[in-house]
C-alpha cells in the first residue's frame, strides 16, 4: 500500500468519524431543543388551565369543571387531563389515556417523557390556598417531527459527504506525495553522488520544513564524511603507536622473571612468555591453542579447575580472581612443585581473558621447611628441659619431705631452748624450700603441657570470706578500703580447682592493693548463668597502660 493511499484512507476515515460525531451532536441538540419547547408549552397550558378552572372551582360547579377538562383535551397535543381535589378525589378527567393511566402498575412519573407523552402536574390555588391538582399529558410526536425528518435524511446526507471527502482526500494525498517524491529523488541522488546535494525549498509548510531538514542532513553528512576521513588518518597514527606498544609489551614479557600465561574463556592458552618456557619446560609452539589445565595443572586439581571455569561461565564470578595464592603446578616432566599465582581478568572486544602471573617458590618453601624444622627441634629441646625439671623436682621433693617430716617429729620431742630454735629454723627453711620446689614443678608441668586441674567441690562463700579476712587488714594498713560483694544468685557450692582459683585471686587482689595509692579495692562475684560465675576485681589505682593490654597473658616481665 502506497503512502498516497494511506493518506487518502486516513483522511477519509477521520472525516467520516468527524461527520458522524457532528450529525450525532446536531440530533441531540435538536432533540433537546424540542424537549425544551415541549416543557415550555406545558407550563403555558398549566397557567391557562389554572385561569380557566378558577371560576368553576370558586362556584364548585362540577359540570363546568368537567366541560373545561374535556375542552382542554380537545387540543390534539393533549392526550390526557385530570383534576383532583386536595383529598385526591378525581373531580374531572378526559382523554384517550385515562384508562391506561388508571390501570398502570407503575404510573409514569410527572415531568418524564414516556411512550411519546410528557406528563405534567400543576397545583391549583385559590386565594393562596391549594384547592386541587391538575395532571395532564402532552403528545411529543408533533414536537419531534424535525428529529424524525433528520433521521430519515441521515443516509441521504452522509453519502454525498463521503464522496466529497473521498475526492478531497485523494487531492490532498496527491499534493502531499508530490513533495515526498521530490525528497525521494533527492535521496537517490545523494546515494549515487555522495552527501552535499540540496533541494529547493518551496513554501513554509511541514513538507518545506522536512525539505530544509533534509538539506541540513545532507550538509551534515558531508561534514561527517570529511571528519570520518580525518578520523581514519588518526586511526592510522594510533595503529602505529599500538604497534610500538605491542613491541614494548613483547619485550616486557620476554624479560620478565615471572611466568606470564594468558588463557581465553575456554581455558586455551593465548599468551606464553619465555620465563614460562623455563619454569614449565614447554615451548611456545607446544602450548598455544592448547588447554592449560592438561599441561601445567596437576591431575588432582584439574577437576576443580574445570569446575571453576564452568562456574565462571554461569555466574561471572571466580574465587581466585584478583587474589594471590600459593598452589602446586606441574612441569613437562611431570614434576609437581609449589608456585605463587595471581590471576587477573581482562575484557577485550567482548571476550574475557585471564592472565596468570606465576613464580616458582620451591627454594622459598624449602627454606621455610628448614626454618620450621629448626623451630620444632628447639621446641622439642625446651619440652625435654621442662620434663627434666619436673623429674628433678620430684626427685628433690622425696628426700625433702622426709627431712620436713623428721624435723616435725623432732619438734614433738623434749628439746631445750637452743635445740628447739634450731629445729624450728630448719622446719621453716624446709617449708620454704618445699614451696619453691612446688613452684618449679608447676612451671615444669606448664612447659611440658601436663598441667591438670584438680576438680573438687568447695564453697565460694568461704573463699570470699577468706579473701576478706586476708586482705582487709592489709588494705586498712595502707589507708585503703577493701570490700567484697556477693550476688544472691551465686550458688554456695561449686565444682572446680580451688587451689588454682585461690592463687589467681590472690595475685589479682595483691596487684590491685599494690598499685592503688588511695581509694578502694572491690572483689565482686556474680552468676552469669546456671553453670558459670564471674569474679570482678576493681580498684581505683593507676590501671593498665592500653599498650600493655595485649601482653597480659604473655610471659611475666615485671612491672
Amino acid at each position: 500500500m502506497t503512502f498516497r493511499i494511506k493518506i487518502v484512507l486516513g483522511v477519509l476515515l477521520i472525516s467520516m468519524v468527524l461527520s458522524a460525531v457532528i450529525l450525532h451532536l446536531v440530533f441531540r441538540w435538536v432533540d433537546a431543543s424540542e424537549q425544551a419547547l415541549l416543557e415550555g408549552h406545558s407550563e403555558v397550558l398549566s397557567r391557562q388551565m389554572e385561569t380557566f378552572l378558577e371560576p368553576a372551582i370558586r362556584d364548585q360547579d362540577r359540570l363546568l369543571l368537567s366541560q373545561i377538562v374535556r375542552d382542554f383535551t380537545a387540543d390534539p397535543t393533549v392526550r390526557f387531563a385530570r383534576f383532583s381535589d386536595v383529598q385526591g378525589e378525581i373531580v374531572a378527567q378526559s382523554g384517550d389515556m385515562v384508562r391506561e393511566f388508571q390501570t398502570a402498575e407503575d404510573p409514569p412519573q410527572v415531568g418524564s417523557l414516556n411512550s411519546g407523552v410528557l406528563f405534567s402536574e400543576t397545583l391549583i390555588t385559590l386565594d393562596g390556598e391549594a384547592v386541587g391538582t391538575l395532571i395532564f399529558g402532552l403528545s411529543a410526536s408533533r414536537h419531534h417531527y424535525l428529529v424524525e425528518e433528520l433521521k430519515q435524511m441521515e443516509f441521504r446526507v452522509i453519502l454525498p459527504v463521503i464522496v466529497f471527502l473521498g475526492v478531497l482526500s485523494y487531492l490532498f494525498g496527491s499534493i502531499l506525495t508530490r513533495s515526498l517524491n521530490t525528497l525521494i529523488k533527492g535521496a537517490d541522488e545523494i546515494a549515487a553522488q555522495g552527501p552535499g546535494k540540496t533541494l529547493d525549498v518551496r513554501g513554509k509548510d511541514e513538507i518545506a520544513r522536512v525539505t530544509s531538514s533534509f538539506n541540513d542532513m545532507s550538509e551534515s553528512l558531508a561534514i561527517t564524511y570529511k571528519e570520518l576521513h580525518q578520523t581514519a588518518e588518526r586511526y592510522k597514527q594510533l595503529s602505529t603507536r599500538l604497534t610500538e606498544r605491542d613491541a614494548i609489551k613483547s619485550a616486557m614479557l620476554s624479560t620478565s622473571l615471572d611466568a606470564i600465561i594468558t588463557i581465553d574463556g575456554d581455558g586455551l592458552v593465548s599468551e606464553y612468555n619465555p620465563a614460562a618456557e623455563q619454569i614449565f619446560g614447554y615451548s611456545y609452539e607446544e602450548v598455544i591453542g592448547k588447554e592449560m589445565a592438561a599441561l601445567i595443572v596437576p591431575e588432582t586439581y584439574r577437576v576443580g579447575h574445570r569446575e571453576g571455569m564452568r562456574n565462571w561461565h554461569q555466574t561471572g564470578e571466580g574465587p581466585v580472581l584478583g587474589t594471590r595464592l600459593e598452589i602446586e603446578a606441574q612441569n613437562k616432566s611431570g614434576k609437581v612443585f609449589p608456585i605463587e599465582l595471581a590471576i587477573t581478568p581482562l575484557d577485550l572486544e567482548g571476550k574475557t581473558y585471564f592472565t596468570g602471573f606465576i613464580r616458582d617458590i620451591t627454594e622459598r618453601k624449602e627454606a621455610e621447611q628448614a626454618l620450621q624444622l629448626a623451630h620444632s627441634q628447639a621446641e622439642a629441646a625446651n619440652i625435654a628441659k621442662s620434663r627434666f625439671l619436673a623429674n628433678m623436682s620430684h626427685e628433690i621433693r622425696t628426700p625433702l619431705n622426709a627431712i620436713i617430716n623428721l624435723n616435725a617429729l623432732l619438734l614433738d620431742t623434749d628439746l631445750d631452748k637452743e635445740q628447739k630454735k634450731l629445729a624450728t629454723a630448719a622446719n621453716k627453711g624446709g617449708g620454704a624450700l618445699s614451696t619453691l620446689v612446688d613452684g618449679i614443678l608447676d612451671f615444669s608441668k606448664i612447659e611440658a603441657g601436663k598441667t591438670q586441674l584438680r576438680i573438687s567441690t568447695f564453697s565460694l562463700y568461704k573463699m570470699m570470706n577468706e579473701l576478706e579476712a586476708l586482705f582487709l587488714p592489709m588494705a586498712g594498713h595502707d589507708g585503703l578500703e577493701f570490700a567484697t560483694a556477693l550476688d544472691a544468685n551465686v550458688p554456695e557450692w561449686v565444682d572446680g580447682d580451688e587451689t588454682m582459683l585461690r592463687q589467681v585471686l590472690l595475685n589479682l587482689v595483691g596487684n590491685a592493693l599494690k598499685f592503688t595509692d588511695s581509694g578502694n579495692v572491690t572483689v565482686s562475684l556474680e552468676a552469669v548463668n546456671a553453670n558459670e560465675c564471674l569474679f570482678r576485681v576493681e580498684d581505683t589505682g593507676i590501671g593498665i597502660d592500653p599498650d600493655s593490654v595485649e601482653h597480659l597473658f604473655e610471659e611475666f616481665l615485671g612491672r
